[in-house]
């Protein structure tokens, strides 16, 4: 059995440089300089997709997009009502609003999206997130969990709800294994939901930012300063390993061999084979790194407004 609790800590190396506007940060190649309100990045094949959330109560946002090596943003679709839970598949991009799911053409420019299916009448609250595995689509909200079939190019048919894995209401994420991983406020739940059979069950207080890979979960505690790990091979109510930070933690990422941990002004990088080893500071000197999505061979962030890239080191 893994050690109830272990503690690691790391400097952070000093900022490199200041920002100021309309000044891009060093080492950040822009591409789209004035994206307000970025949220969430996906990149898919060669172009890049993320969501924009307006400010204030029943603010509209965005989903746009652009090439990856010759940037012109587009709106696929604008009026969304704080998008979220981005997700690209071939030529559909799925996403929820309000109490709906909405899916455009990736190569639309401001059309009107197309709704996939709603949540509204009574059967659950808002959806938080939502996976498309095999031939259904999942979702969770604060209070239900439930599945409906799905095509893609269709709708939503037969939605209804699976009481063996009622308690998977919250933030979710997949693993490399195929299984569903969901954090209900109380506790870390990995579930195959296509069986209907909860597998493993963690103590996990208020997390977010939820990512996996085959071997390990991990996820940002409340105050957004340690990040947790969870071994997937760990017996059932194991504790976190937590790595502790001297900066807020806002966004992560994996590739296969490492983990990418967005902070308050640069980016950490943590290796992952044959187990996680001390992160290693590979930028510094940006604002606030809110996502992040790894390519090949470069890293690219959304940071105050711009969606960028940097190197991979």
């Amino acid at each position: 059995m893994m050690p109830s609790m272990r503690w690691t800590w790391w400097s952070l190396l000093p900022l490199t440089a200041c920002l100021s506007k309309p000044d891009a940060p060093i080492g950040l190649t822009v591409l789209a300089p004035d994206e307000a309100g970025a949220a969430e990045l996906v990149l898919d094949g060669g172009d890049a997709f993320w969501t924009t959330v307006g400010s204030g109560g029943g603010a509209t946002g965005a989903i746009r997009s652009c090439e990856l090596e010759a940037c012109v943003p587009r709106s696929l679709t604008s009026r969304e009502l704080s998008p979220h839970s981005l997700l690209v598949e071939g030529d559909e991009v799925l996403w929820a609003s309000g109490d709906s799911v909405h899916r455009v053409s990736r190569t639309a420019t401001d059309a009107a999206p197309f709704i996939v299916g709603s949540v509204g009448a009574g059967l659950l609250e808002i959806p938080i997130a939502f996976r498309h595995i095999g031939a259904r689509l999942f979702f969770s909200s604060s209070a239900f969990f439930f599945r409906c079939d799905y095509e893609p190019g269709g709708k939503c048919a037969s939605p209804s709800t699976i009481s063996s894995l009622r308690d998977l209401t919250g933030p979710m994420t997949l693993d490399g294994n195929g299984l569903l991983w969901v954090a209900n406020g109380r506790q870390l739940l990995g579930a195959d939901v296509l069986a209907g059979q909860i597998k493993h069950t963690f103590p996990a207080p208020g997390i977010r930012s939820l990512i996996a890979n085959t071997n390990h979960v991990f996820a940002l505690d409340p105050d957004g300063t340690d990040l947790l790990d969870w071994p997937i091979a760990a017996p059932d109510g194991t504790p976190p390993t937590r790595i502790a930070a001297a900066v807020p933690l806002h966004a992560l990422a994996l590739d296969g061999d490492h983990l990418f941990v967005g902070t308050a002004d640069g980016l950490l990088r943590l290796p992952l084979r044959p187990d996680p080893g001390p992160p290693e500071q590979i930028a510094t000197g940006l604002p606030t790194i809110e996502a992040i999505a790894v390519a090949a061979e470069r890293i690219y962030v959304i940071a105050a407004g711009r969606i960028g890239w940097l190197p991979k080191p």
